[in-house]
């Protein structure tokens, strides 16, 4: 899994620079580049806030809970959409790419685990927390009172 989350957040961080550059030196086409990223920053109500939370959202998503789904969705969709490049090389290939989603399957049941364990869940929240915007990590007041009450209960479980 590491080497996949790595690869994951390599690719993140490259799609920033790549904006940040673009943003911030000089070239002959910065002003056009500046006009899309505010074209894009124009766009607000309702269809902004729905397609953001189509790739990371925090609390409801309408009658239900989204994250889960979202995150599942985007590790899918990139480890089958790229990995069909490396599982088509052979049979070699077409083998270990198979193992390692069956391995990645399993492991993700064992992140499953974080829900009955009280000591791995304080961990987890407190790291998200440290990491994910607020604003991102729950959107409605409903759901930072029961994150919130959740912690709480948590901390009897200290170790």
């Amino acid at each position: 899994m590491d080497i996949i989350l790595k690869a994951l957040e390599s690719s993140i961080k490259h799609l920033k620079i790549l904006d940040d550059v673009f943003t911030d030196e000089q070239y002959d086409d910065k002003q056009l580049y500046a006009e899309f990223k505010k074209k894009i920053k124009e766009i607000d109500g309702e269809l902004k806030e729905r397609f953001i939370d189509e790739i990371y959202v925090g609390g409801k998503k309408g009658n239900s809970y989204g994250r889960q789904m979202i995150l599942g969705d985007i590790f899918e969709y990139i480890i089958n959409g790229r990995g069909y490049y490396y599982a088509e090389r052979s049979q070699k290939h077409k083998s270990l790419f198979i193992k390692l989603v069956l391995y990645l399957i399993n492991q993700l049941i064992l992140w499953d685990s974080l829900t009955v364990s009280p000591k791995l869940r304080a961990k987890f929240l407190e790291k998200l927390e440290q990491v994910i915007d607020k604003d991102l990590l729950f959107k409605e007041e409903e759901m930072i009172k029961r994150h919130e009450a959740l912690k709480k209960i948590l901390r009897r479980y200290r170790f």
